[in-house]
């Protein structure tokens, strides 16, 4: 089986290829970028390198470049494994940087096993062409244009997020007011239960006063008219219905007690139902809450 070298800045993409070859026998050897690639090749002398193109400190065309230089490694074959360029894109950055062989990324493991079995089974007893500054220019053209049409991506993806932003943003500041509105009904709707609470309580109050009022009234009409059945003396008897008729007044429907009783009395208003847990629960269960 072979040496193989897998070259990728990209942790995952390594252990995918790592696993697959792995597993049919091969050694692998791994580098996270071009610069520590060239210091394995030169410890381990590999069959086979695998070779991301866009890397950190030194990219796919400067590794190749750097090993077609050294007769000691410049036979080794080289497949460039890329998910940044497309087909046509990697043709040509192939052609200029010496390398006869691609690999999309991702690709289906048998894929994977083909190109590797081509590239190990048909080496070339002659170096591959070291790179032309020709051929240079070229991948540093490529390697714009595909930096430009990323920097445009970037930019609309910026903008997307910006717009995403200001919306969610508004969407948010909708929702922190209508909490605010919903406090502050609450917190009037509460002060309001509160007052009606008061009065309701004055109200018992004032009906236990007016029902011992009512009493001492009661004793006061009957002796009136005990003593008015008892009593002939004009002066007496117009002393007696004087009594009597301030009695029945005070203790009729429109006496001051009995109309404050009225007006303060025990009551279950609207603020009270709304605000009653019990009656909350039942109508959200009953899918009838709406908040009055």
């Amino acid at each position: 089986m072979a040496t193989i070298l897998i070259v990728d800045d990209y942790a995952t993409n390594r252990e995918v290829i790592v696993t697959l070859l792995g597993y049919y026998g091969h050694r692998m050897l791994e580098a996270k970028d071009g610069l520590e690639g060239l210091s394995i090749v030169h410890a381990e002398n590999p069959d086979l390198i695998i070779a991301d193109v866009m890397m950190p400190t030194m990219n796919g065309f400067e590794f190749v470049s750097k090993l077609r230089q050294e007769p000691r490694t410049a036979r080794i074959p080289v497949v460039f494994y890329s998910a940044t360029f497309q087909d046509a894109e990697m043709l040509a950055l192939a052609r200029a940087s010496g390398v006869s062989r691609l690999l999309p990324k991702p690709a289906e493991p048998e894929v994977v096993l083909r190109v590797v079995n081509e590239a190990l089974s048909s080496r070339e007893p002659d170096a591959p062409p070291v790179p032309t500054p020709e051929g240079g220019i070229e991948v540093v053209q490529i390697l714009n244009n595909k930096l430009y049409e990323k920097n445009h991506e970037l930019e609309e993806l910026n903008e997307q997020l910006e717009q995403r932003i200001a919306l969610r943003t508004s969407d948010l500041e909708q929702a922190n007011r209508r909490l605010h509105e919903e406090i502050d009904e609450r917190a009037k709707a509460e002060k309001e239960l509160r007052q009606v609470q008061r009065l309701d309580a004055i109200g018992r109050l004032a009906g236990g006063i007016a029902h011992d009022f009512n009493n001492l009234l009661g004793v006061v009409l009957g002796q009136s008219e005990i003593l008015l059945d008892r009593i002939h003396d004009e002066a007496n008897v117009h002393g007696l219905e004087m009594i009597k008729e301030s009695a029945e007044r005070g203790g009729g429907p429109h006496a001051p007690v009995a109309r404050f009783q009225q007006a303060a009395g025990p009551r279950t208003s609207s603020l009270e139902r709304q605000c009653d847990p019990g009656r909350r629960r039942k109508a959200v269960a009953a899918g009838d809450w709406r908040g009055h």
